[in-house]
């Protein structure tokens, strides 16, 4: 019924009281009267590298004396970036365990979860017997999942690894491609996405001749 004392500790008036009951109904009621502890209110937010909420707020209360505990709370499809003191992404470092004082009860405690954006790129494979010419990436080269609404593949880039060919495989053996240096058109900074890079495979296989 009260949603703002959700969290909060209290204690009673008296541990125990006494009552000589009477035939008066009204007179057989005890009323123990409940006050809250000292507490400290504790504000946990969530947010990409630009500052917009990506959850939402997570709100605590522990009472004097108490040890609160910072997680780093997994978002799904994001990853945490870093953890800081006070309600902005660019606070202090965050610690991991935090006393509660007089003073901090007094003032509270925020903090902001930073988050990167997942995104994984992977390197199409391909394959074929030896033709004479170079087998290079399939057309589209990349699968790009995990990009937001708006967001896409502006350019990337390749190592290669046993190509015989530049950028390809000529005579026959895997050639291992993995792509790097993911451009996102679209995102609000250049560190927004925390990305995976997935190699393929460039196979050219021998061709038995009798």
């Amino acid at each position: 019924a009260h949603p703002e004392l959700e969290g909060i500790e209290f204690y009673p008036d008296q541990a125990e009281k006494t009552l000589v009951l009477t035939s008066d109904a009204v007179q057989n009621v005890l009323t123990f009267t409940y006050s809250s502890f000292r507490h400290a209110d504790i504000k946990i937010h969530f947010v990409d590298v630009t500052g917009s909420r990506i959850a939402g707020d997570d709100l605590q209360r522990l009472k004097v004396g108490r040890t609160f505990t910072l997680n780093r709370t997994p978002v799904e499809g994001w990853e945490l970036y870093k953890a800081v003191e006070g309600s902005t992404a660019d606070g202090a470092a965050a610690g991991s365990e935090y006393k509660i004082t007089d003073q901090i009860a007094g003032s509270g405690l925020e903090f902001t979860l930073v988050y990167r954006k997942k995104a994984v790129i992977t390197a199409l494979s391909a394959s074929r017997q030896y033709d004479g010419t170079a087998l290079k990436l399939p057309e589209g080269q990349v699968r790009a999942e995990g990009l937001l609404d708006g967001h896409s593949l502006a350019s990337v880039g390749f190592d290669y690894a046993n190509a015989d060919a530049g950028d390809g495989r000529l005579e026959s053996g895997i050639a291992t491609v993995t792509p790097k240096d993911a451009v996102i058109e679209g995102a609000p900074a250049t560190d927004y996405y925390s990305i995976r890079y997935i190699s393929g495979t460039l196979e050219v296989t021998k061709i038995n001749v009798t």
